[in-house]
């Protein structure tokens, strides 16, 4: 096979029969970048019964013509390339492929190259069949995992409403244009009239403007990186308007056109990845990398395509390769982009409850907190009023038993048991004042006012309450110390009233890193649970709201019939 160059153009087969002609020296032709003419002419001798095929396997040669020698003598063409309708060509395929002609002499092909490399093969129709049969299949799994992702990520936008999704699939939707009109040209068994060179001009555009929303959708760049947002708006913006005036401009400097705008784009996406990167979402690193694996296998067809090496590895080019790898790879960032998204949500609803549990708690304590306000304001109230009133006449009422003794003496025995009796209600009522005045609780230990509470109940003979003091006595600030002294009342209250204890023991334990305040009686018992289930514990709820409230625990261990223990554990301050 050898090979001579018509810059004009304008040569027929009878003018290059006697030109110059140079060896090719490989079987894959390549000459770059160029809008000349290239004549080939080829020496092949067929003794085989064989029919033999003539396969340039490259679909964007919009005219490839053979010209052969009839019994005759005389010069015949069979045509093929873009240009003739996909119908028309002598044999169906997607690629270039002539009958070969069983002639003596040379055979001449007028071709026009453009910018890719041709592998050229001479082929029996049997070999081509299973060829091409196979290189469908191929292509058709390769489009199909890519149409697969497509469609996945749109119902994903439409059941999540995640834009990502929906400029994911617009991305590797016009990838795949790329690949099945660019580079492969498998579009045309699809849409048999396409004008395959127009889109061959537009769709690699269409894919620089995708990848440019996909950036801004994905990284959010309007918000992360306002800078980086408007490169990328603004060159979109562009790319549009060249779109508009692509279809005017001549081919070969499009073509070149939109390699440079290729490489532009593949910069400000690597800048992108990068500079999320450093603002601390590794998922940047991934895509800077991921088009960086891009980059170098374009950098390969890009060498191919000028030297016919190295030839591809799979049944696609390199750029088809690099299409699947990326949506791949994509699609792995996307999900991970969807996983942390979720992540977060996870965890902005997670302490979305917390603050809401815990303006709940501050509610119920606030509340709790105002209720023991007014209960002290009105034992306060109520300790004053016996101390001013009650006491003032109990104390008037004394002094008139005294003098009724120094005058009658025959009642003295009455009078001395009346006296006694009021000294008793007197000194009585002052416990009970001092019990229910919060100041008088403040101001002396916690031991010494639950020590009085104990004198007071074991004078009426009722009940036999015991004390228990383990370790030094430290100081307990004087809102815990008021709410622990009411929680002893009402655990004594409970042994007395409800449990009918003949013994309750009170042991306050200093020792531990927490105040421990434990009242133990032989009572009755019950079933907590119970209890609480039928929502008639208001005194054991009561105990625990107060607990919490100075930020301590308590415990309450009951069984009907084996008493209860009652554990209250709280910090110190």
């Amino acid at each position: 096979m050898q090979f001579m160059e018509d810059s004009t153009g304008k040569l027929r087969i009878e003018d290059v029969i006697t030109s110059v002609w140079h060896p090719t020296g490989q079987p894959v032709l390549h000459f770059g970048f160029t809008d000349k003419v290239i004549w080939l002419r080829l020496f092949v001798r067929n003794n085989t019964a064989d029919s033999l095929l003539l396969s340039y396997e490259q679909a964007f040669i919009s005219d490839l013509t053979l010209y052969y020698t009839d019994a005759e003598g005389h010069w015949q063409p069979i045509r093929s390339g873009y240009e003739v309708p996909f119908t028309a060509k002598p044999v169906l395929d997607h690629n270039q492929v002539i009958p070969f002609p069983r002639s003596n002499g040379p055979v001449y092909i007028r071709m026009r190259p453009l910018i890719h490399a041709t592998p050229v093969q001479l082929i029996t129709l049997k070999q081509w069949e299973l060829q091409a049969a196979r290189q469908k299949m191929d292509y058709g799994i390769y489009a199909g995992i890519l149409l697969l992702a497509v469609i996945v990520n749109l119902f994903l936008f439409a059941a999540l409403k995640k834009n990502y999704f929906l400029y994911y699939s617009i991305l590797i939707f016009f990838y795949l244009m790329t690949s099945a009109t660019v580079m492969e040209g498998y579009a045309i068994y699809f849409f048999p009239r396409i004008p395959m060179m127009f889109w061959y001009s537009i769709v690699p555009v269409l894919d620089m403007i995708a990848l440019l929303l996909f950036c801004i959708s994905f990284f959010e760049l309007r918000n992360r990186h306002p800078d980086l947002y408007g490169v990328a708006l603004y060159s979109a913006a562009f790319f549009l308007i060249y779109l508009v005036v692509l279809s005017f401009l001549p081919l070969l400097p499009v073509l070149l056109a939109n390699q440079v705008f290729a490489l532009y784009v593949f910069v400000i996406a690597s800048v992108v990845g990068l500079k999320e990167g450093r603002s601390g979402n590794p998922l940047g690193y991934y895509f800077s990398g991921f088009y960086a694996l891009w980059f170098i296998l374009i950098l390969v067809e890009a060498v191919y395509i000028q030297t016919g090496a190295p030839q591809h590895i799979f049944p696609v080019s390199y750029v088809s390769t690099a299409i699947f790898l990326e949506g791949f790879l994509l699609a792995i960032l996307v999900a991970k982009r969807f996983q942390r998204e979720k992540r977060e949500d996870n965890l902005r609803q997670f302490e979305m409850k917390n603050q809401i549990e815990k303006m709940e708690q501050n509610f119920r304590q606030e509340i709790l907190t105002t209720r023991l306000e007014i209960q002290e304001e009105t034992f306060t109230a109520i300790s004053q009023e016996i101390h001013d009133n009650v006491g003032q006449f109990l104390s008037l009422a004394r002094i008139q038993v005294n003098i009724m003794d120094q005058q009658e003496a025959k009642n003295g025995p009455m009078i001395i048991e009346l006296r006694d009796n009021l000294g008793r209600a007197m000194t009585d009522l002052r416990n009970i004042a001092k019990s229910l005045n919060s100041y008088y609780i403040q101001n002396n230990s916690l031991g010494e006012t639950i020590a009085s509470q104990v004198q007071h109940i074991n004078r009426t003979g009722f009940t036999r309450l015991e004390l228990s003091i383990n370790g030094s006595e430290r100081e307990i600030d004087n809102q815990r110390k008021l709410v622990l002294y009411r929680m002893v009342q009402e655990g004594i209250q409970n042994a007395i009233k409800h449990a009918k204890a003949s013994t309750v023991h009170i042991r306050l334990d200093y020792t531990g890193t927490l105040f421990l305040v434990e009242i133990e009686d032989n009572g009755e018992g019950f079933d907590k649970e119970a209890t609480l289930q039928q929502n008639q514990g208001l005194g054991l709820h009561n105990m625990f709201s107060r607990a919490t409230l100075i930020g301590g625990e308590a415990y309450i261990v009951s069984h009907p019939g084996k008493g209860t223990i009652i554990q209250i554990k709280t910090p110190f301050q």
